[in-house]
């Protein structure tokens, strides 16, 4: 971008406030307000302003009510869920706070934000002295980009931007950002229902673009007969047929730039801060690291009363290095092997693996040096000290990954800041160092920086980690008084450097069986779609909610009663669509070509995209999300992949071992309802188990009164629900709903079952009272989670927290179970020095995937199994099934040889 003067940023508000909904947990202040969406989008306005330091500011939002594009397409959007009212309710939360720092937002009838966006765009793109930047999670603003227009768009929650300029729209779309609109006419937008042309997908449309430029020179050698021999026959006849959709598809998609708006540059300037008012709001809103955060930077006086008034943290002896000259200082400083030092690496680049090292800083709470990009001379001099000592860090799983790349493997000693405050503080989903640090502290601690163009951003840094040993004081101490240091230490902390290796092996995926997939899908999503058009009678968009509805309750006139209605007719969703399973042939239909479409995009075709030059995945596995202790896994998240259909098994079809190598997975069979046998000690459960019996059998031939050999499979499915329910706090409606039967009956079924095990129901009713009486939930292993929603006055969070409750100590105690067989089995194979020949590859739910070279097998897989089965001792057994095979699908009972 050309040099400025000026630098506005614009704000997508609909764009920002969904991002913050989903990636903040649900927040409420004392008083019951909802307050996530709100809290996330101060936060990324604060840092906005902060790190990019724009001159000027605005914001756009949606409004209520229809626009232009609702009367060019009265399905324009259709698809779009609905959010709950409590999103919508922030929009003035968020208004009160724009207001506060300033900052001007539109919003105006009849128009959608991204056509007040486009229009201020317009109004600056004539000065010269200004750059816009757009701040969006929404690709359609990508035609608004030029030479002096950006976009920075959402990738990963709120913390990750992808900025587009003309070099990078060019480089996703292989055309510029002046044909986003043609592409969108012509391969259409599911997100937005714009239809496009029938027939053409993102592959047609590009070369299209590419060869003939806009939708009307396209038309033009469609007529004319240039287009033949750059597309086919049948795609030509496809185009000139819907040009009709084209035009109006190429109307929907165009921002407007020219709306009527009282846009003032001297209004959107960053400098009417009213910062008594920010102080305010944040407090009404409970914003506590924010308040903190301004304070820290003296925007704001302490906002917390005179005894509360958190002290200033004194500052250490900070020297910066260039050259390697402080390396035996560091040595000296670094001499005890028993003492805690502070350890912080910044980096310029987000891809951790290869990324090039910015700043390093160890410490002592007195004194700091920070390494300015050391060289690989100064690193390989650090190593003894990076390789042996005890340190204090903040996600010590990126260090790992960080350090190894540059041939040095970080000591696993010490502890891990963000997983010992998610251990002490379970829930908060907050775990950012600076967080951590004026929790912790209770003190005025600066933030790390993120930008390195200054030596008092080098010794700040420095400043910062320092206090790391500190905190990490205080934090052993509070696991310690909670009963949860055993849980970090032989658990949690050990498992770090697991899951580090586990991501960097990753899993071989072969992408060819993706992409034949993929060609299937296409046909059986084509074959359904015939299919559906025939038996409606007519053609139209499967996609549209509206057009369903009409297809299903106007043509059809299939029944309506208890169908929920919108804004736009009634329900098509699929709780809906059970209601009228049985009414028409079409409807099953319509469920398997959702299915289809949903794992076609968000498995079949975008795997492949995620697929390293190594040929592996390399999945991240979070460690600080999950309240239950359990782990989760993002990009991508392979605990979503569908195992109950046959289509989303045979993804995992495409998970395969290298040549000369098996994969063995292994997994924990019932372990959650072992766990209900053993914490309540009922004997009948015990029994069944200790036995080797069928525990769903079992139930079905008590509850129902019948012998075990004449239960039906109706009747053990209905036995199965229950089991599984009661972990998971399941009521006579939704059991109801899983076994199709009455609500009173459901009911009768769930009493029955207590009457046969009695002891359960004590067990869990015992769980509910412990948690009211210490406000929290506990595993066998010391894990906690706080519940102090158990005395709320709210209905809906009381309830949920009494599910917390009762569930909370056995789902947690199955993910320490789980975690404790990952740290033993990867301790056993590092002790074989295996390497490469016997790897733990993934963590599903309750199940372990290792890559194992063929010979090894037999060994590996009877190992595995004793080290699962043997982990903790319970008074049922706990057993894991072994399967051994060439993919992940197509695996078989392993039989020891």
């Amino acid at each position: 971008m050309s040099a400025i003067t000026q630098r506005l940023y614009i704000i997508d508000g609909n764009s920002l406030l969904h991002r913050a909904w989903h990636a903040i947990p649900p927040l409420t202040t004392q008083d019951g307000l909802v307050v996530n969406a709100a809290y996330g989008f101060a936060m990324v306005l604060d840092k906005l302003i902060q790190e990019q330091q724009p001159t000027h500011l605005a914001v756009c939002w949606d409004v209520k009510g229809g626009t232009f594009r609702d009367e060019v397409f009265e399905d324009y959007k259709a698809g779009r869920e609905q959010k709950e009212q409590e999103l919508y309710d922030q929009i003035d939360l968020i208004n009160s706070i724009l207001d506060a720092y300033g900052i001007p937002s539109f919003g105006i009838e009849g128009w959608e934000a991204d056509d007040l966006i486009g229009t201020i765009a317009e109004i600056e793109r004539k000065n010269d002295a200004t750059d816009t930047i757009i701040i969006t999670g929404d690709l359609d603003a990508l035609q608004l980009v030029d030479d002096s227009t950006e976009v920075h768009f959402f990738v990963k929650g709120l913390s990750k931007m992808k900025v587009y300029d003309t070099e990078a729209v060019i480089d996703r779309y292989e055309f510029g950002p002046e044909h986003i609109v043609d592409y969108k006419a012509l391969a259409g937008d599911s997100s937005d229902n714009i239809p496009g042309v029938k027939g053409v997908g993102a592959k047609t449309a590009t070369t299209l673009i590419k060869a003939f430029g806009g939708v009307e020179d396209i038309y033009a050698a469609a007529e004319d007969g240039r287009a033949e021999g750059v597309v086919s026959d049948g795609m030509i006849k496809k185009l000139l047929a819907d040009k009709d959709n084209a035009m109006m598809s190429l109307k929907l998609a165009k921002i407007v730039r020219d709306v009527e708006i009282d846009f003032s540059m001297d209004d959107a300037k960053i400098e009417g801060q009213d910062w008594d008012k920010i102080k305010q709001l944040f407090r009404e809103f409970e914003f506590t690291n924010l308040l903190r955060r301004l304070e820290t930077r003296g925007d704001i006086e302490s906002y917390e009363s005179a005894e509360d008034t958190p002290k200033e943290t004194s500052s250490c002896k900070v020297a910066v290095d260039t050259d390697g000259s402080h390396v035996k200082a560091l040595l000296d400083l670094c001499k005890d092997d028993e003492a805690i030092y502070g350890l912080e690496i910044a980096t310029h680049a987000q891809d951790l693996f290869g990324s090039s090292v910015t700043a390093l800083a160890i410490a002592t709470q007195d004194e700091a040096i920070v390494f300015r990009s050391p060289t690989a001379d100064t690193l390989e001099q650090l190593k003894p000290t990076l390789t042996s000592r005890r340190f204090a860090t903040h996600d010590l799983k990126r260090l790992f990954a960080l350090l190894e790349s540059e041939g040095v493997t970080l000591s696993s000693e010490g502890i891990d800041l963000m997983v010992a405050s998610y251990l002490v503080n379970v829930g908060d989903r907050n775990y950012s160092i600076d967080s951590i640090l004026s929790s912790v502290l209770g003190a005025t601690v600066p933030d790390l920086p993120t930008e390195f163009g200054t030596d008092a951003a080098f010794e700040q840094f420095g400043q910062v980690v320092a206090h790391y040993p500190q905190v990490a004081s205080a934090l052993q101490d509070q696991l310690d008084e909670q009963g949860m240091h055993a849980l970090y230490a032989d658990i949690e902390h050990p498992l770090i450097r697991v899951l580090y290796e586990m991501e960097r092996d990753g899993i071989t995926v072969d992408i060819s069986v993706l992409k034949e997939m993929s060609k299937r899908m296409e046909q059986d999503i084509e074959s359904l779609t015939k299919r559906i058009w025939k038996l409606a009678g007519t053609e139209f968009n499967v996609n549209s909610p509206s057009q369903l509805a009409d297809v299903l309750f106007v043509d059809l006139m299939l029944p309506t009663k208890g169908i929920k209605k919108t804004k736009t007719g009634y329900s098509t969703a699929a709780s809906e669509l059970e209601k009228i399973w049985d009414a028409h042939e079409m409807v099953p239909l319509i469920s398997q070509y959702r299915e289809l479409t949903k794992l076609k995009s968000t498995y079949v075709d975008a795997l492949p995209e995620l697929v390293a030059s190594d040929g592996r995945i390399h999945t991240s596995f979070n460690q600080t999300v999950a309240a239950t202790g359990r782990l989760s896994s993002s990009d991508p998240n392979l605990q979503n992949i569908p195992i109950r259909t046959e289509q989303g098994r045979e993804i995992r079809k495409a998970f395969v071992a290298p040549k000369g190598k098996t994969l063995i997975a292994i997994d924990y069979s019932q372990i959650e309802l072992r766990l209900v046998a053993a914490f309540s000690e009922d004997k009948k459960m015990i029994k069944v188990f200790t036995s080797g019996g069928d525990i769903h059998r079992s139930t079905a031939a008590e509850v129902f009164d019948v012998p075990e050999d004449e239960v039906t499979k109706d009747q053990r499915r209905a036995a199965k629900a229950v089991n599984f329910g009661i972990i998971y706090g399941m009521g006579p409606r939704a059991l109801s709903r899983n076994i199709d039967v009455s609500f009173q009956e459901a009911k009768d079924f769930i009493e029955r079952y207590f009457a046969v095990y009695p002891t359960v129901r004590a067990y869990l009713d015992r769980s509910l009272e412990t948690a009211k009486e210490n406000e929290y939930a506990e595993t066998m292993f010391g894990r906690r989670r706080a519940l102090p929603e158990l005395s709320t006055g709210v209905p809906m969070l009381r309830a949920a927290a009494e599910r917390m409750a009762t569930n909370m100590p056995l789902q947690g105690a199955a993910a320490d179970i789980i975690k404790m067989a990952m740290v033993e089995a990867q301790n056993w194979l590092h002790a074989q020095a295996y390497g490469d020949d016997a790897r733990m590859l993934l963590q599903v739910h309750d199940e372990l995937v290792f890559e194992v070279k063929n010979e090894l097998v037999d060994t590996i897989a009877a190992k595995m199994k004793e080290i699962m089965e043997g982990v903790a001792a319970l008074p049922v057994p706990l057993t894991a099934d072994v399967e051994v095979g060439q993919n992940w699908k197509e695996l078989k009972k392993w039989q020891s040889s």
